[in-house]
């Protein structure tokens, strides 16, 4: 709709005002927006300038009471510049029926504050297009981290060394565990979620060693993960009236995955095993942890590293096997997006 003026040039003192004129401002009236409470109805398109704005001041200003009332036909066509600026009050306020018909360009362009403010209704209704590295990601960048616990059971085939070790041997040197599922007589047997031991060590100075592989939890499941730390838990045999003079003890180690062969990397900085600290039989005696922690090469690459746990199995002349390896709890932090 556009209006031109009746006399352009105005009316002077005395002028007239021809039939013509105040019927044309007669059908310009009947064609204006009525701004009174009463509404009005638009049947035209309305087309603004750059200079032109709606501006909304009350809430409630622009509603639709329609499906598609309010639809972009071009990338951009509904644009915030404001937190909240756009803004749904009712379960699906804001939908689209499009493959990317809801679209930012800007770091927490689409955000919500209500449980549930962000849902999809089928299968697909939320894809990610970024390519081969697009996660769902924790906070802006992966700024708003996680942390998690993942529990390993020690129930399926562990390996045991064929002697008592005190350490594992040199960096670039691995000791030979022999696999359970050879069924020797001293290999360890599975029971209630985890392992028993058959054999001890008579030696206050060494104890046999298991061999843990962790890729059951790691292999593509927490990459780019922190592994904070590692919890043992173990019932000893009740039968003990003493402290082993040579502890249990867990180290947690990484190998590369490479073609030549890898140093062996401990993941802590302090000590390659960490030693129950039992004070007392009974408390050795009773089910508790012994807790790794780890602060060196413990960012998680699964792609370039194996992860691996050695337990050490107490060893003193008085020692009792049967000793009851229940299971590992690993701790994550640092977990930015969902890539595992």
């Amino acid at each position: 709709m556009s209006f031109t003026r009746a006399n352009p040039a105005g009316w002077s003192f005395n002028a007239k005002l021809t039939s013509a004129q105040i019927n044309a401002l007669d059908i310009d009236h009947a064609n204006a927006l009525d701004k009174t409470t009463a509404g009005d109805t638009l049947s035209g398109a309305i087309a603004m300038t750059a200079t032109a704005n709606i501006n909304a001041g009350y809430s409630g200003n622009i509603t639709s009471n329609v499906a598609g009332g309010i639809q972009a036909t071009v990338a951009g066509g509904i644009q915030s510049t404001y937190v909240g600026g756009i803004t749904p009050t009712v379960p699906s306020g804001i939908s689209s029926s499009v493959a990317s018909g809801i679209v930012s360009t800007v770091a927490s362009g689409i955000s919500t504050t209500a449980i549930g403010g962000l849902a999809s209704g089928v299968a697909g209704g939320v894809a990610l297009t970024g390519g081969s590295a697009d996660w769902p990601t924790f906070g802006v960048n992966g700024a708003s981290t996680r942390s998690y616990n993942l529990i390993l059971p020690l129930d399926f085939g562990i390996a045991m060394t064929s002697s008592a070790i005190s350490s594992p041997p040199g960096t670039q040197q691995f000791q030979i565990y022999q696999s359970s599922y050879q069924s020797s007589p001293s290999s360890p047997t599975t029971q209630c979620g985890g392992f028993l031991t058959q054999s001890v060590s008579t030696s206050g100075s060494a104890g046999y060693g298991y061999y843990v592989p962790l890729r059951q939890l790691l292999n593509g499941a927490a990459n780019g993960a922190t592994l904070a730390g590692v919890a043992l838990t173990l019932l000893p045999n009740s039968s003990h009236t003493s402290l082993p003079s040579f502890m249990p003890r867990i180290g947690i180690f990484a190998v590369s995955s490479g073609l030549a062969p890898s140093t062996r990397l401990s993941l802590s900085s302090v000590s390659n095993f960490a030693i129950d600290s039992s004070a007392t039989v009974g408390a050795y005696n009773a089910g508790h942890s012994i807790v790794y922690t780890c602060n060196q090469n413990n960012v998680l690459n699964t792609q370039l590293y194996q992860y691996f746990a050695i337990i050490i199995d107490e060893g003193d002349p008085t020692s009792f096997a049967f000793n009851y390896y229940q299971g590992l709890l690993l701790s994550f932090s640092n977990v930015k997006n969902m890539s595992w």
